[in-house]
């Protein structure tokens, strides 16, 4: 569990750290760094606060075990294959206004389902 205090994760920090089951970040996350949690291939839980607003590039790519990803409302960027790819039959839900993208590159690749709500 992740303090209220801690706005961001910076870029790589969990990066390629395959014993990560789970996290719960703290109310006060603002900002995930590019390549944050790459390669976090047993990461199967995780719980992103309302209070994000910005995912870098690659936050959650590679993170194989992933179930559904909800998205909050108040993202207003989103980097380059954040979450990508998800497991069989997951989905990837945003439910927000329209987004800036860091680039033209998807938002993920490989989701079996993306939803906009």
């Amino acid at each position: 569990v992740f303090p209220s205090t801690l706005t961001s994760v910076a870029d790589s920090a969990f990066r390629a750290c395959t014993a990560l089951v789970s996290i719960d970040l703290g109310v006060g996350l603002v900002s995930i760094g590019q390549h944050a949690f790459w390669g976090c291939t047993a990461l199967g839980g995780i719980r992103l606060p309302d209070s994000v607003t910005a995912l870098g590039s690659f936050a959650f790519n590679n993170c194989s075990s992933l179930p559904n990803v909800t998205l909050s409302t108040r993202i207003t960027l989103i980097g380059s294959y954040v979450v990508s790819p998800l497991t069989p039959n997951a989905r990837l839900t945003y439910r927000g206004a329209a987004v800036a993208h860091e680039s033209d590159a998807l938002l993920c690749s490989l989701c079996v389902l993306l939803s906009f709500v």
